[in-house]
C-alpha cells in the first residue's frame, strides 16, 4: 500500500485530479454556506444580469476606503440595439460583507444556520445584487445554483460507481468461478447489455419514468438507469480475472480445507481484483456525471426543483440566447473540471497499480 501511495504521489496529473475532486467535494458540502442566495430565489429586476465578478471594486476613489464593494445598477435600453442593459450607478455604493446572516439552511444537513460567507445588505437588494456569475432568465443567481448544483452530480457519480461495481462483481465473480453453462448464460446476458446503445437506452428508460414521481424518486430512477448500462464491462473484466485466479494454489488449498464457494469468491478472488475495481470506479463515476448532464440537458433527467450542471446548461440550448448571455456556459466549466478530475485520478491509479510501472 505504501508503494502504491508513493507511485500515486509521483503523478502530478493524479494529484491535480485528486485536489480538483477534493475542492468540488468541499463545495458540495459547504454549498449553502458559500451561496449568497437560495438556488430558487427569484430576482425579477435582475433577469439575465451579466456577472459582477469583474465589477467588484476594492478601493473607493473618493474616500480612499478599502474593501470590496459594488455600485448600484441602472437598467437602460441601448438606443442602437434596443436591448436592455445594466449600467453602474456610482452614486450608490454597496459594500460586500463577510460572515453575514441571511436565509436559513441545514448545515451539512444537520444543524440549522443562517450564516453565509459573503453577501450584501438586505436593504440594497432592490438596487444591486451579488451575482458573481450573473443570473438566468428568471433572475436566479447562477453562482449559488452552480454551487448547490454540485451535489447531485457528484453523489450520482459515486452511487452509480458503487452499484455498477457491485452488480458487475457479483455477475462476473459467479460467472468466472463456476464456468460451464452458468458462465455461458451470464455472458450472453452481459453481452446483450453491452450491445445496446447506452444513450438511446437511457433516453428510453428516463422517458418511461412516471410524471408524478417526486424529485427524489426521479433521482434514484436516474441512478438506477445509468448503473444499468454501466455494469456490463465490469462484469466482463472481473470474469476474466476470476477465471485466471481460480487456478491459483491458494484457491485449491481453500477447497481442501472445506471453504465454501461463496467464501472463496468473496474472500480470496474478488479482493485480488481490487486494483482494477478502484480504477474502474473513478472512470464509471466520470462517465455517470457526463451521462446525467446529457440526459438533464435534453430534458429527460433531473427536473426542478433539483439543481444540477446539466439542468443549468439547458439555458445554453438557444444560439441567440447563448450569444447574448455567454455566462450560461459557466456550469459546463464545472462539469469539465469534475470529468477531468475523475479521469486524471483514474489514470494515475491505473499506472500506480500496474506492476510494470514500478520497474
Amino acid at each position: 500500500m505504501s508503494n502504491l501511495l508513493g507511485r500515486l504521489k509521483s503523478s502530478w496529473l493524479g494529484l491535480i485530479g485528486f485536489f480538483v475532486l477534493l475542492a468540488l467535494a468541499l463545495i458540495a458540502l459547504l454549498a449553502d454556506f458559500l451561496s449568497p442566495y437560495p438556488a430558487d430565489e427569484l430576482h425579477a429586476d435582475f433577469s439575465s444580469t451579466p456577472p459582477v465578478l469583474t465589477q467588484i471594486h476594492w478601493t473607493d476613489p473618493e474616500t480612499g476606503d478599502s474593501g470590496p464593494f459594488l455600485y448600484g445598477s441602472q437598467k437602460i435600453r441601448n438606443p442602437f440595439t434596443s436591448k436592455v442593459e445594466f449600467k453602474e450607478d456610482t452614486s450608490l455604493k454597496i459594500p460586500i460583507n463577510f460572515w453575514v446572516h441571511s436565509w436559513s439552511y441545514k448545515f451539512l444537513g444537520i444543524w440549522s444556520s443562517d450564516l453565509h460567507l459573503l453577501g450584501t445588505s438586505a436593504n440594497t437588494a432592490s438596487s444591486a445584487g451579488l451575482f458573481l456569475f450573473g443570473t438566468d432568465k428568471l433572475g436566479r443567481d447562477l453562482f449559488s445554483r452552480i454551487l448547490i448544483g454540485t451535489r447531485l452530480p457528484l453523489i450520482l457519480g459515486i452511487l452509480v460507481a458503487l452499484f455498477s461495481i457491485g452488480f458487475g462483481v457479483f455477475v462476473g465473480g459467479i460467472s468466472g468461478y463456476f464456468g460451464g453453462a452458468l458462465d455461458l448464460l451470464l455472458q450472453r446476458f452481459t453481452e446483450a447489455f453491452m450491445s445496446l446503445p447506452r444513450l438511446a437506452l437511457l433516453l428510453v428508460l428516463t422517458a418511461a419514468v412516471p410524471i408524478g414521481w417526486t424529485p427524489q424518486y426521479r433521482f434514484w430512477g436516474l441512478v438506477a438507469a445509468i448503473a444499468l448500462v454501466g455494469w456490463a464491462p465490469v462484469a466482463r473484466v472481473v470474469r476474466g480475472q476470476v477465471l485466471s485466479l481460480r487456478e491459483e494454489s491458494y484457491v485449491a488449498a481453500a477447497k481442501v480445507f472445506g471453504a465454501s464457494s461463496a467464501h472463496i469468491i468473496w474472500k480470496h478472488l474478488i479482493p485480488n481484483t481490487m486494483s482494477y475495481l478502484i480504477v474502474a470506479a473513478t472512470l464509471i463515476a466520470a462517465n455517470a456525471v457526463v451521462l446525467e448532464s446529457t440526459i438533464s440537458f435534453l430534458g429527460f433527467g433531473l427536473q426542478e426543483p433539483n439543481v444540477s450542471w446539466g439542468l443549468l446548461l439547458q439555458s445554453a440550448k438557444s444560439i441567440p440566447d447563448l450569444q447574448l448571455h455567454p455566462w450560461v456556459l459557466i456550469p459546463g466549466c464545472f462539469l469539465a473540471m469534475a470529468v477531468v478530475g475523475f479521469n486524471f485520478l483514474g489514470d494515475a491509479l491505473r499506472d500506480a497499480v500496474d506492476p510494470r510501472m514500478a520497474l
